[in-house]
C-alpha cells in the first residue's frame, strides 16, 4: 500500500475529461492546500460524482495526491481494481496506519455509502456519519491536520428516482 505509484498526471487528465466536460466543476478553496500530509474529511453527494474531480483536481493543481479510503464492498464488486489502481485502499485502521506511516494524504468520506445512496426523505446535504469518529482517531494518533471540504451544488443537480434498499450498508 505505502509504495503506490500515483498514474501520471495526464493519464488522470485524459480519464477525467468526459466527466470533467459533462460536470464542469468549480473547485475553489486550493490556495489553502499545503505540502503538510493531511486527513482530507469530505462529505458524499448523490452517487459520488463529486470524488473524482475532486482528487484530480487536487493532483493537477496542487500536486497532491489523495489516497481514498473505500468500503469493504467496493473491493469485491468489478471496479473495484480500478479503485485500487487509483489509489484506493479498503478503509481499515490498519491501512490508514500504513498511509500515514508513510505521511501520504488520505481522504475520507464518513457518510460512505449513506450519503452516496441517500434515501429521498432525506434532506440534501445531510451528513450522514453516524458516530463515526475514527478517521479523528487516527488523525490525532499520527498528528495528522484534518482538511474538512465540502461537495455542494451536486445534490440540486440530482434528483432521487428511487430508494434502493440499503440494508447491507454498514
Amino acid at each position: 500500500i505505502a509504495a503506490f505509484q500515483p498514474p501520471p498526471a495526464r493519464a488522470l487528465a485524459a480519464l477525467m475529461a468526459p466527466i470533467e466536460a459533462l460536470i464542469r466543476p468549480d473547485i475553489t478553496g486550493l490556495e489553502h492546500v499545503t505540502e503538510t500530509p493531511s486527513l482530507y474529511v469530505m462529505n458524499h453527494s448523490l452517487l459520488g460524482v463529486e470524488m473524482p474531480s475532486f482528487i484530480h483536481a487536487l493532483y493537477s493543481r496542487k500536486g497532491v495526491f489523495l489516497r481514498g479510503l473505500a468500503d469493504h464492498m467496493h473491493f469485491s464488486l468489478p471496479h473495484g481494481e480500478v479503485l485500487r489502481a487509483l489509489g484506493a485502499v479498503d478503509g481499515t485502521r490498519e491501512n490508514v496506519d500504513v498511509l500515514m506511516g508513510a505521511r501520504q494524504n488520505v481522504l475520507v468520506y464518513p457518510g460512505g455509502a449513506h450519503e452516496v445512496l441517500k434515501h429521498s426523505a432525506t434532506p440534501k446535504y445531510s451528513l450522514l456519519w453516524k458516530q463515526r469518529l475514527g478517521f479523528a482517531r487516527m488523525a490525532i494518533k499520527h498528528g495528522y491536520p484534518l482538511v474538512p471540504c465540502a461537495a455542494v451544488g451536486t445534490e440540486d443537480m440530482l434528483s432521487i428516482v428511487a430508494d434502493l434498499p440499503v440494508g447491507f450498508v454498514r
